[in-house]
């Protein structure tokens, strides 16, 4: 199914965003071998069986420390969530040889529908992501130690999260799908944001019905279940 030597490794924190490849690459049956990370003593991520320190992880996988990212093979480290999802998907459908093309349609069957995904998970990493809920779980990124403005910029994280949540309950309003009529890896991002609106207290499935009936087809997913059960987090629909 892959053409690495190497099976690949994804770096991965239980309910962050890194739930989305951890559930894609059990979708796709891809082989693949998981490195649980956890905060450590200063709140930064560490393996969490104490096999590599933050350091470690930020010189030799992931310069910013984050997750998810995903060993290839060769020294080759993808991060970012569009690169990840994508990466995998071709890895999967055999790009390289003999093409799955039920897994290749995962990043759009047209090339319009490949632009249109992309456009989503781009907008959802920049926007929602980094702005909105960076905002909100991290102000410091944005003001640094001006803890007395806090409040402020985690208010504005919250307004772009709203608009980013009815911008995707609106797109979703009489489809099954956010690109196209089948399911792609942007139904599979945007789910964990579902998982996070109801994590601060948003009533999602009130507030926004059409998001929620596509992401409970979403969490119904084989892939899903098993990532959700792996990480030890509960179902939410």
């Amino acid at each position: 199914m892959t053409s690495s030597k190497q099976t690949p490794i994804l770096y991965q924190k239980s309910g962050a965003c890194s739930l989305v490849p951890h559930a894609l690459l059990y979708h796709l049956q891809a082989p693949f071998r998981a490195v649980p990370m956890a905060p450590d003593a200063n709140g930064k991520y560490a393996a969490a069986d104490g096999s590599l320190t933050h350091d470690e992880y930020v010189k030799r996988i992931h310069p910013s420390g984050y997750v998810p990212a995903l060993d290839v093979g060769d020294g080759t480290i993808i991060t970012e969530m569009p690169a990840v999802l994508n990466y995998i998907v071709n890895m999967a459908a055999g790009v390289e040889g003999g093409v799955n093309q039920q897994y290749a349609d995962l990043v759009g069957r047209t090339a319009l529908e490949k632009a249109q995904v992309l456009k989503w998970l781009a907008w959802l990493s920049g926007t929602l992501h980094a702005q909105g809920f960076g905002a909100l779980f991290r102000p410091a990124r944005f003001v640094g130690g001006r803890e007395d403005i806090y409040p402020t910029v985690q208010d504005k994280g919250r307004e772009i999260i709203r608009m980013a949540f009815e911008r995707i309950n609106k797109a979703l309003t009489g489809n099954q799908h956010l690109v196209g009529e089948h399911l792609t890896v942007a139904d599979f991002n945007v789910y964990v944001f579902y998982r996070w609106g109801v994590q601060i207290g948003f009533d999602m499935a009130e507030t926004y019905p059409e998001y929620t009936r596509v992401m409970r087809k979403v969490e119904s997913l084989d892939g899903f279940k098993k990532a959700i059960e792996v990480e030890e987090l509960k179902f939410l629909l």
